[in-house]
Protein backbone atom coordinates (compact mmCIF):
# COMPACT_ATOMS: atom_id res chain seq x y z
CA UNK A 1 0.00 0.00 0.00
CA UNK A 2 1.66 3.54 -0.77
CA UNK A 3 1.92 6.22 2.27
CA UNK A 4 1.35 9.78 1.25
CA UNK A 5 4.51 12.00 2.76
CA UNK A 6 4.14 15.90 2.88
CA UNK A 7 7.12 17.73 2.76
CA UNK A 8 7.59 19.98 5.60
CA UNK A 9 8.68 23.16 3.62
CA UNK A 10 6.76 25.16 0.97
CA UNK A 11 8.80 25.91 -2.10
CA UNK A 12 8.14 29.59 -3.59
CA UNK A 13 8.26 29.76 -6.95
CA UNK A 14 9.46 33.58 -6.43
CA UNK A 15 12.69 32.39 -5.15
CA UNK A 16 11.67 31.75 -1.26
CA UNK A 17 11.65 28.99 1.02
CA UNK A 18 9.06 29.00 4.07
CA UNK A 19 9.81 26.29 6.59
CA UNK A 20 6.24 25.61 7.55
CA UNK A 21 3.26 23.86 5.98
CA UNK A 22 0.13 25.52 5.65
CA UNK A 23 -3.17 24.55 6.67
CA UNK A 24 -5.00 24.63 3.85
CA UNK A 25 -4.55 24.37 0.32
CA UNK A 26 -5.83 25.21 -2.93
CA UNK A 27 -5.37 22.14 -4.85
CA UNK A 28 -3.43 18.83 -5.50
CA UNK A 29 -2.26 17.33 -8.64
CA UNK A 30 -0.21 14.03 -8.89
CA UNK A 31 2.07 14.95 -11.26
CA UNK A 32 5.48 12.19 -12.25
CA UNK A 33 7.91 10.70 -10.34
CA UNK A 34 11.13 11.83 -8.03
CA UNK A 35 14.36 9.82 -8.21
CA UNK A 36 15.70 9.20 -5.22
CA UNK A 37 18.55 7.33 -3.80
CA UNK A 38 16.85 6.22 -0.08
CA UNK A 39 20.17 5.03 1.16
CA UNK A 40 21.64 8.95 0.83
CA UNK A 41 18.53 10.39 0.29
CA UNK A 42 19.69 12.14 -2.56
CA UNK A 43 17.91 13.11 -5.73
CA UNK A 44 19.03 12.40 -8.96
CA UNK A 45 16.21 13.42 -11.24
CA UNK A 46 12.50 14.69 -11.49
CA UNK A 47 10.72 13.61 -14.30
CA UNK A 48 6.81 15.10 -15.27
CA UNK A 49 4.64 12.68 -16.53
CA UNK A 50 5.87 9.30 -17.95
CA UNK A 51 4.21 6.97 -17.19
CA UNK A 52 2.67 8.11 -14.23
CA UNK A 53 -0.87 9.75 -15.32
CA UNK A 54 -2.11 12.77 -13.46
CA UNK A 55 -4.53 13.27 -10.64
CA UNK A 56 -6.60 16.71 -9.41
CA UNK A 57 -7.27 16.45 -5.74
CA UNK A 58 -9.48 19.65 -4.33
CA UNK A 59 -11.96 20.17 -1.93
CA UNK A 60 -14.63 18.55 -4.10
CA UNK A 61 -12.81 15.65 -4.21
CA UNK A 62 -10.57 15.25 -1.48
CA UNK A 63 -8.47 11.92 -1.09
CA UNK A 64 -5.95 12.80 0.88
CA UNK A 65 -5.82 12.23 4.55
CA UNK A 66 -5.53 15.35 6.87
CA UNK A 67 -5.07 17.50 4.03
CA UNK A 68 -7.60 20.74 3.89
CA UNK A 69 -8.29 22.60 0.91
CA UNK A 70 -9.91 25.98 0.55
CA UNK A 71 -13.61 25.98 -1.09
CA UNK A 72 -12.39 26.70 -4.78
CA UNK A 73 -14.43 25.43 -7.61
CA UNK A 74 -12.74 24.38 -10.81
CA UNK A 75 -13.39 23.37 -14.30
CA UNK A 76 -14.27 20.09 -15.33
CA UNK A 77 -11.51 20.33 -17.79
CA UNK A 78 -8.57 21.34 -15.37
CA UNK A 79 -9.84 18.36 -12.80
CA UNK A 80 -10.77 15.28 -15.19
CA UNK A 81 -8.05 15.44 -17.62
CA UNK A 82 -6.14 12.46 -17.18
CA UNK A 83 -2.41 12.77 -19.20
CA UNK A 84 0.79 11.63 -18.92
CA UNK A 85 2.24 14.44 -20.97
CA UNK A 86 4.48 16.75 -19.50
CA UNK A 87 3.19 19.76 -21.08
CA UNK A 88 -0.09 18.92 -20.86
CA UNK A 89 0.61 18.29 -16.92
CA UNK A 90 1.82 22.07 -16.84
CA UNK A 91 -0.80 23.19 -18.41
CA UNK A 92 -3.23 21.66 -15.62
CA UNK A 93 -0.79 23.28 -13.36
CA UNK A 94 -1.63 26.60 -14.96
CA UNK A 95 -5.28 26.54 -15.46
CA UNK A 96 -5.56 25.83 -11.68
CA UNK A 97 -3.09 28.62 -10.97
CA UNK A 98 -5.74 30.94 -13.02
CA UNK A 99 -8.77 30.05 -11.42
CA UNK A 100 -7.07 30.47 -8.13
CA UNK A 101 -5.82 33.71 -9.22
CA UNK A 102 -9.12 35.19 -10.30
CA UNK A 103 -10.85 33.64 -6.77
CA UNK A 104 -8.60 35.33 -4.43
CA UNK A 105 -7.69 38.70 -6.44
CA UNK A 106 -11.15 39.11 -7.78
CA UNK A 107 -13.84 37.05 -5.35
CA UNK A 108 -14.68 35.49 -9.02
CA UNK A 109 -16.31 31.73 -8.01
CA UNK A 110 -17.25 30.47 -11.35
CA UNK A 111 -14.82 28.20 -12.71
CA UNK A 112 -13.39 28.77 -16.12
CA UNK A 113 -11.95 26.11 -18.74
CA UNK A 114 -8.00 28.10 -18.46
CA UNK A 115 -7.02 24.71 -19.94
CA UNK A 116 -8.74 24.52 -23.03
CA UNK A 117 -8.43 28.76 -23.24
CA UNK A 118 -5.45 29.86 -21.39
CA UNK A 119 -5.49 33.36 -22.73
CA UNK A 120 -9.05 33.98 -21.28
CA UNK A 121 -6.83 35.19 -17.94
CA UNK A 122 -5.61 38.15 -20.66
CA UNK A 123 -8.65 38.25 -22.58
CA UNK A 124 -10.91 39.03 -19.65
CA UNK A 125 -8.49 41.56 -18.27
CA UNK A 126 -7.60 39.85 -15.43
CA UNK A 127 -3.42 39.85 -16.84
CA UNK A 128 -1.71 41.86 -19.50
CA UNK A 129 0.90 39.91 -21.74
CA UNK A 130 0.69 36.79 -19.98
CA UNK A 131 3.28 35.29 -21.87
CA UNK A 132 5.88 37.24 -21.17
CA UNK A 133 4.93 36.64 -16.83
CA UNK A 134 8.53 34.75 -15.54
CA UNK A 135 6.69 32.14 -13.28
CA UNK A 136 4.00 31.26 -15.61
CA UNK A 137 6.94 31.21 -19.13
CA UNK A 138 9.17 29.04 -16.51
CA UNK A 139 7.17 27.11 -14.62
CA UNK A 140 8.65 23.52 -15.86
CA UNK A 141 11.94 24.93 -15.08
CA UNK A 142 11.13 26.22 -12.20
CA UNK A 143 9.10 23.44 -11.00
CA UNK A 144 11.84 21.14 -11.99
CA UNK A 145 15.00 23.03 -10.74
CA UNK A 146 13.43 23.95 -7.52
CA UNK A 147 11.84 20.47 -6.77
CA UNK A 148 15.28 18.90 -7.52
CA UNK A 149 17.44 21.05 -5.28
CA UNK A 150 14.86 20.32 -1.99
CA UNK A 151 16.25 18.89 0.91
CA UNK A 152 14.36 15.78 2.10
CA UNK A 153 16.41 13.97 4.99
CA UNK A 154 13.88 14.70 8.36
CA UNK A 155 11.86 16.94 6.06
CA UNK A 156 9.27 15.04 5.65
CA UNK A 157 5.77 14.11 7.83
CA UNK A 158 3.71 11.00 6.87
CA UNK A 159 0.05 12.17 5.90
CA UNK A 160 -1.57 9.80 8.66
CA UNK A 161 0.32 11.60 10.96
CA UNK A 162 0.29 14.83 10.23
CA UNK A 163 -0.51 16.59 13.42
CA UNK A 164 1.41 14.53 15.84
CA UNK A 165 4.46 15.21 13.20
CA UNK A 166 5.59 11.35 13.85
CA UNK A 167 8.53 11.16 11.52
CA UNK A 168 9.61 7.52 12.47
CA UNK A 169 7.80 5.94 9.29
CA UNK A 170 10.28 6.53 6.31
CA UNK A 171 10.41 6.65 2.85
CA UNK A 172 9.72 3.93 0.49
CA UNK A 173 9.78 3.38 -3.35
CA UNK A 174 6.31 3.50 -4.41
CA UNK A 175 5.14 6.34 -1.72
CA UNK A 176 4.48 10.10 -2.93
CA UNK A 177 5.86 12.51 -1.49
CA UNK A 178 3.50 15.92 -1.82
CA UNK A 179 5.44 19.15 -1.78
CA UNK A 180 3.62 22.50 -1.10
CA UNK A 181 4.61 25.26 -3.94
CA UNK A 182 3.49 28.82 -3.58
CA UNK A 183 3.16 31.60 -5.97
CA UNK A 184 2.84 35.19 -4.66
CA UNK A 185 -0.88 36.64 -5.65
CA UNK A 186 -0.13 39.74 -4.02
CA UNK A 187 1.84 40.72 -7.49
CA UNK A 188 -1.27 40.51 -9.34
CA UNK A 189 -3.39 43.06 -7.21
CA UNK A 190 -2.53 46.48 -5.12
CA UNK A 191 -4.78 44.40 -2.48
CA UNK A 192 -2.84 41.57 0.08
CA UNK A 193 -4.60 38.37 -0.16
CA UNK A 194 -3.46 34.92 0.62
CA UNK A 195 -0.45 33.01 -1.58
CA UNK A 196 -1.54 30.80 -3.97
CA UNK A 197 -0.46 27.35 -2.34
CA UNK A 198 -0.59 24.22 -4.04
CA UNK A 199 0.65 20.67 -3.47
CA UNK A 200 2.34 18.39 -6.17
CA UNK A 201 2.48 14.51 -5.79
CA UNK A 202 5.61 12.69 -7.36
CA UNK A 203 6.27 8.79 -6.67
CA UNK A 204 9.45 8.15 -4.70
CA UNK A 205 11.28 6.15 -7.81
CA UNK A 206 14.58 4.15 -7.45
CA UNK A 207 16.96 5.35 -9.88
CA UNK A 208 17.74 1.96 -11.53
CA UNK A 209 14.70 2.75 -13.77
CA UNK A 210 16.52 5.47 -15.20
CA UNK A 211 20.12 4.19 -15.13
CA UNK A 212 20.79 2.05 -18.11
CA UNK A 213 23.92 0.72 -19.14
CA UNK A 214 26.18 2.81 -21.92
CA UNK A 215 25.74 0.84 -25.13
CA UNK A 216 29.13 0.30 -26.51
CA UNK A 217 30.06 2.00 -29.03
CA UNK A 218 30.48 1.09 -32.62
CA UNK A 219 33.56 0.90 -34.64
CA UNK A 220 34.77 3.70 -37.02
CA UNK A 221 31.79 5.23 -36.30
CA UNK A 222 31.67 8.73 -36.46
CA UNK A 223 31.05 11.33 -33.24
CA UNK A 224 27.66 13.08 -33.71
CA UNK A 225 27.77 16.63 -34.11
CA UNK A 226 27.44 18.05 -30.57
CA UNK A 227 23.69 19.37 -30.00
CA UNK A 228 23.50 23.17 -30.17
CA UNK A 229 22.90 24.20 -26.50
CA UNK A 230 19.32 24.93 -24.96
CA UNK A 231 18.54 28.66 -24.25
CA UNK A 232 18.56 29.55 -20.35
CA UNK A 233 15.14 31.09 -18.64
CA UNK A 234 15.12 34.39 -19.02
CA UNK A 235 16.73 36.14 -15.66
CA UNK A 236 13.63 36.69 -13.11
CA UNK A 237 12.59 39.59 -13.41
CA UNK A 238 12.51 42.14 -10.54
CA UNK A 239 9.09 41.85 -8.44
CA UNK A 240 7.52 45.62 -8.65
CA UNK A 241 8.26 45.09 -12.45
CA UNK A 242 7.00 41.77 -13.26
CA UNK A 243 3.07 41.46 -12.85
CA UNK A 244 -0.07 43.43 -14.01
CA UNK A 245 -1.80 46.43 -14.23
CA UNK A 246 -5.89 47.23 -13.39
CA UNK A 247 -7.37 46.55 -16.44
CA UNK A 248 -6.32 49.70 -18.61
CA UNK A 249 -6.99 48.12 -21.94
CA UNK A 250 -10.72 47.73 -20.82
CA UNK A 251 -11.27 51.03 -19.55
CA UNK A 252 -14.75 51.30 -19.73
CA UNK A 253 -16.62 54.48 -21.28
CA UNK A 254 -19.46 56.21 -20.48
CA UNK A 255 -21.36 58.96 -22.26
CA UNK A 256 -24.63 61.10 -22.34
CA UNK A 257 -27.03 60.71 -25.37
CA UNK A 258 -28.81 64.28 -25.92
CA UNK A 259 -30.73 65.21 -28.75
CA UNK A 260 -34.26 66.72 -30.29
CA UNK A 261 -35.49 63.91 -28.74
CA UNK A 262 -35.64 65.28 -25.05
CA UNK A 263 -38.43 67.03 -23.27
CA UNK A 264 -39.32 68.80 -20.97
CA UNK A 265 -43.03 68.85 -19.04
CA UNK A 266 -43.60 71.30 -16.45
CA UNK A 267 -45.32 70.28 -12.98
CA UNK A 268 -45.93 66.59 -13.60
CA UNK A 269 -43.94 63.71 -15.05
CA UNK A 270 -43.31 62.59 -18.30
CA UNK A 271 -45.51 60.57 -20.17
CA UNK A 272 -42.86 58.42 -21.41
CA UNK A 273 -43.42 54.76 -21.83
CA UNK A 274 -40.23 54.02 -21.89
CA UNK A 275 -38.95 55.68 -18.71
CA UNK A 276 -37.22 53.13 -16.77
CA UNK A 277 -36.43 55.36 -13.26
CA UNK A 278 -37.88 58.67 -11.86
CA UNK A 279 -35.89 60.20 -9.76
CA UNK A 280 -36.23 62.54 -6.48
CA UNK A 281 -34.45 64.12 -4.04
CA UNK A 282 -35.29 63.77 -0.31
CA UNK A 283 -33.55 67.31 0.50
CA UNK A 284 -34.69 70.35 -1.11
CA UNK A 285 -31.28 72.02 -1.94
CA UNK A 286 -30.18 68.97 -3.84
CA UNK A 287 -31.64 68.31 -6.85
CA UNK A 288 -32.16 71.89 -7.92
CA UNK A 289 -32.70 73.75 -10.80
CA UNK A 290 -31.71 77.66 -9.87
CA UNK A 291 -33.75 79.57 -13.03
CA UNK A 292 -31.80 82.92 -11.87
CA UNK A 293 -32.94 85.52 -14.66
CA UNK A 294 -34.14 83.67 -16.86
CA UNK A 295 -37.58 84.47 -17.94
CA UNK A 296 -40.28 85.17 -21.07
CA UNK A 297 -41.23 88.94 -22.49
CA UNK A 298 -43.76 89.18 -25.44
CA UNK A 299 -42.75 91.51 -28.25
CA UNK A 300 -45.73 91.53 -30.39
CA UNK A 301 -46.92 88.44 -29.28
CA UNK A 302 -44.06 87.00 -30.15
CA UNK A 303 -42.30 85.52 -27.25
CA UNK A 304 -38.78 86.31 -26.72
CA UNK A 305 -36.35 84.26 -24.25
CA UNK A 306 -34.40 86.66 -21.94
CA UNK A 307 -31.61 85.64 -19.48
CA UNK A 308 -31.51 81.72 -20.47
CA UNK A 309 -27.96 81.13 -20.12
CA UNK A 310 -27.62 81.81 -15.99
CA UNK A 311 -29.50 78.61 -15.64
CA UNK A 312 -28.03 76.16 -13.66
CA UNK A 313 -28.37 72.82 -12.59
CA UNK A 314 -27.09 71.39 -8.52
CA UNK A 315 -27.01 67.77 -8.59
CA UNK A 316 -25.10 66.40 -5.61
CA UNK A 317 -24.13 63.04 -6.35
CA UNK A 318 -23.80 61.53 -3.01
CA UNK A 319 -27.55 63.18 -1.37
CA UNK A 320 -30.09 60.43 -0.21
CA UNK A 321 -32.79 60.42 -3.13
CA UNK A 322 -35.80 58.31 -4.05
CA UNK A 323 -35.63 56.13 -6.75
CA UNK A 324 -38.66 54.58 -8.49
CA UNK A 325 -38.88 51.90 -10.97
CA UNK A 326 -40.91 51.81 -14.34
CA UNK A 327 -39.96 49.64 -16.20
CA UNK A 328 -40.60 45.17 -15.75
CA UNK A 329 -36.53 45.24 -16.05
CA UNK A 330 -36.13 48.31 -13.78
CA UNK A 331 -38.63 46.89 -11.18
CA UNK A 332 -36.16 43.27 -11.72
CA UNK A 333 -32.93 44.73 -9.85
CA UNK A 334 -33.39 44.03 -6.30
CA UNK A 335 -30.77 46.00 -5.46
CA UNK A 336 -33.18 49.26 -6.23
CA UNK A 337 -35.59 48.73 -3.33
CA UNK A 338 -32.66 49.06 -0.82
CA UNK A 339 -32.64 52.26 1.21
CA UNK A 340 -29.86 54.71 1.29
CA UNK A 341 -29.50 55.26 -2.56
CA UNK A 342 -27.86 58.03 -3.69
CA UNK A 343 -27.00 58.93 -7.97
CA UNK A 344 -23.16 57.35 -7.03
CA UNK A 345 -24.57 54.15 -6.31
CA UNK A 346 -27.64 54.05 -8.97
CA UNK A 347 -25.11 54.49 -11.75
CA UNK A 348 -22.70 52.02 -10.08
CA UNK A 349 -25.69 49.23 -10.25
CA UNK A 350 -26.89 50.30 -14.00
CA UNK A 351 -23.42 49.73 -14.48
CA UNK A 352 -23.55 45.92 -12.77
CA UNK A 353 -26.55 45.45 -14.48
CA UNK A 354 -25.09 45.98 -17.96
CA UNK A 355 -21.63 43.56 -17.41
CA UNK A 356 -23.99 41.30 -15.65
CA UNK A 357 -26.63 40.90 -18.10
CA UNK A 358 -24.08 40.25 -21.19
CA UNK A 359 -22.77 36.96 -19.89
CA UNK A 360 -19.18 37.62 -20.98
CA UNK A 361 -17.81 39.84 -18.08
CA UNK A 362 -17.17 37.36 -14.98
CA UNK A 363 -18.63 39.74 -11.88
CA UNK A 364 -19.71 38.79 -8.60
CA UNK A 365 -22.66 40.12 -6.85
CA UNK A 366 -23.53 40.79 -3.29
CA UNK A 367 -25.15 37.75 -0.92
CA UNK A 368 -26.32 40.41 1.63
CA UNK A 369 -26.52 44.36 2.66
CA UNK A 370 -24.10 44.32 5.17
CA UNK A 371 -21.55 46.41 3.34
CA UNK A 372 -18.58 43.61 3.96
CA UNK A 373 -15.38 44.03 1.95
CA UNK A 374 -15.67 47.44 0.85
CA UNK A 375 -18.62 46.62 -0.97
CA UNK A 376 -21.83 49.06 -1.15
CA UNK A 377 -24.98 48.13 1.65
CA UNK A 378 -27.28 46.54 -0.59
CA UNK A 379 -27.78 42.89 -1.94
CA UNK A 380 -27.06 41.53 -5.43
CA UNK A 381 -25.28 44.62 -6.21
CA UNK A 382 -21.82 44.42 -7.86
CA UNK A 383 -19.31 44.18 -5.45
CA UNK A 384 -16.27 46.45 -5.21
CA UNK A 385 -13.66 44.03 -6.60
CA UNK A 386 -15.66 43.31 -9.55
CA UNK A 387 -15.87 47.32 -10.19
CA UNK A 388 -12.48 47.99 -9.70
CA UNK A 389 -11.67 45.26 -12.44
CA UNK A 390 -13.95 46.31 -14.90
CA UNK A 391 -12.85 50.27 -14.43
CA UNK A 392 -9.64 51.72 -14.82
CA UNK A 393 -9.81 55.24 -12.57
CA UNK A 394 -11.23 54.17 -9.06
CA UNK A 395 -15.03 53.32 -8.44
CA UNK A 396 -14.82 56.11 -5.35
CA UNK A 397 -14.36 58.79 -7.85
CA UNK A 398 -15.53 57.72 -11.42
CA UNK A 399 -18.97 57.78 -10.89
CA UNK A 400 -18.81 61.34 -8.73
CA UNK A 401 -16.91 62.05 -12.46
CA UNK A 402 -20.18 60.96 -13.98
CA UNK A 403 -22.61 62.69 -12.05
CA UNK A 404 -20.23 66.53 -12.97
CA UNK A 405 -20.59 65.16 -16.78
CA UNK A 406 -23.88 64.98 -16.20
CA UNK A 407 -24.60 68.48 -14.89
CA UNK A 408 -21.95 69.66 -17.39
CA UNK A 409 -24.07 68.34 -20.34
CA UNK A 410 -27.40 70.05 -18.91
CA UNK A 411 -26.07 73.24 -18.38
CA UNK A 412 -25.14 73.14 -22.23
CA UNK A 413 -28.03 72.05 -23.72
CA UNK A 414 -30.62 73.57 -21.56
CA UNK A 415 -29.36 77.01 -22.01
CA UNK A 416 -28.65 76.74 -25.57
CA UNK A 417 -32.49 75.17 -26.21
CA UNK A 418 -34.40 77.86 -23.72
CA UNK A 419 -32.43 80.69 -25.50
CA UNK A 420 -33.06 79.72 -29.11
CA UNK A 421 -35.73 76.94 -28.95
CA UNK A 422 -39.45 78.94 -28.92
CA UNK A 423 -41.15 75.76 -29.40
CA UNK A 424 -38.77 74.70 -26.24
CA UNK A 425 -39.30 77.76 -23.86
CA UNK A 426 -42.92 78.54 -24.68
CA UNK A 427 -43.97 75.24 -23.87
CA UNK A 428 -42.91 75.67 -20.04
CA UNK A 429 -43.36 79.45 -19.80
CA UNK A 430 -46.47 80.61 -21.61
CA UNK A 431 -48.55 83.98 -21.19
CA UNK A 432 -50.66 82.12 -18.39
CA UNK A 433 -47.44 81.61 -16.10
CA UNK A 434 -46.13 85.44 -16.85
CA UNK A 435 -42.98 83.62 -18.75
CA UNK A 436 -42.13 83.32 -15.73
CA UNK A 437 -41.34 80.16 -13.05
CA UNK A 438 -42.70 79.84 -9.91
CA UNK A 439 -40.56 79.39 -6.41
CA UNK A 440 -40.98 75.57 -5.35
CA UNK A 441 -42.22 74.22 -8.58
CA UNK A 442 -41.05 70.79 -10.03
CA UNK A 443 -39.44 70.72 -13.55
CA UNK A 444 -38.91 66.85 -14.79
CA UNK A 445 -36.00 66.56 -17.58
CA UNK A 446 -35.74 63.31 -19.14
CA UNK A 447 -32.01 61.84 -19.80
CA UNK A 448 -30.97 58.80 -21.60
CA UNK A 449 -28.14 57.26 -19.86
CA UNK A 450 -26.03 55.34 -22.06
CA UNK A 451 -23.00 53.29 -21.10
CA UNK A 452 -20.53 51.22 -23.10
CA UNK A 453 -18.01 49.39 -22.13
CA UNK A 454 -15.08 48.59 -24.70
CA UNK A 455 -13.36 45.16 -24.93
CA UNK A 456 -9.79 44.50 -26.16
CA UNK A 457 -8.39 41.44 -26.55
CA UNK A 458 -7.28 38.75 -29.54
CA UNK A 459 -11.04 37.64 -29.98
CA UNK A 460 -12.20 41.10 -30.59
CA UNK A 461 -9.55 42.58 -33.25
CA UNK A 462 -11.24 42.15 -36.29
CA UNK A 463 -12.55 45.16 -37.32
CA UNK A 464 -15.44 44.22 -38.64
CA UNK A 465 -16.64 42.56 -35.35
CA UNK A 466 -18.39 45.80 -33.50
CA UNK A 467 -21.09 44.28 -31.52
CA UNK A 468 -18.77 42.17 -29.91
CA UNK A 469 -16.41 44.19 -29.18
CA UNK A 470 -18.78 46.30 -27.05
CA UNK A 471 -21.20 45.89 -24.28
CA UNK A 472 -24.04 48.49 -24.25
CA UNK A 473 -26.24 49.24 -21.57
CA UNK A 474 -29.34 52.46 -22.02
CA UNK A 475 -31.67 53.46 -19.43
CA UNK A 476 -33.74 56.41 -20.05
CA UNK A 477 -34.43 58.55 -16.39
CA UNK A 478 -36.98 61.09 -15.30
CA UNK A 479 -34.95 63.88 -13.12
CA UNK A 480 -37.40 65.97 -11.19
CA UNK A 481 -35.76 68.96 -10.30
CA UNK A 482 -36.88 71.53 -7.76
CA UNK A 483 -37.24 75.19 -9.30
CA UNK A 484 -35.22 78.10 -7.21
CA UNK A 485 -36.05 81.05 -8.00
CA UNK A 486 -34.05 84.06 -6.07
CA UNK A 487 -36.21 87.02 -5.87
Amino acid sequence: MKNNFLLSQTILCDNKLNQYFDDYYNFSIHVGEIVIDLKEYSIQSIVLGDSQVSHFFSNYNNKLNNINFNDIEFHTNTKYTKTSCPNAIIGIIKSAIYQCLIYSVYDIEDPFDFYNNPNLLEQDGYVENIDNIYVFKNLKHIIETKTKNISILNNYINLHSLYNCDNNEHLSYGDILWIPYSIDLNSFSNKNTTDNTFLLGWVITHPSKYNHPEPEPEPESQPEPEPEPQPEPEPEPQPESQYIRQLIDFKSIYTLQYGSNIECTQLKTSSQSSVDFEIKCNTYDSMVLNVNRFHLIWNNNIPISKGAKTIEFILKPDIPITIIPKTKTAKSYKWIYEKGHTLNTLLKGLYGEMLSESKTIPIEKTKNNMGLFGNEPFNDYITNKSLTRSIHESPLTYFKTKTKDILNNLHQFYRHLWDNNEKAYLSILNEDSGGLFEHGDTITIPIDIYMKYALTGSLYKDINSINRRNIEGMWNINFVFKINKIH
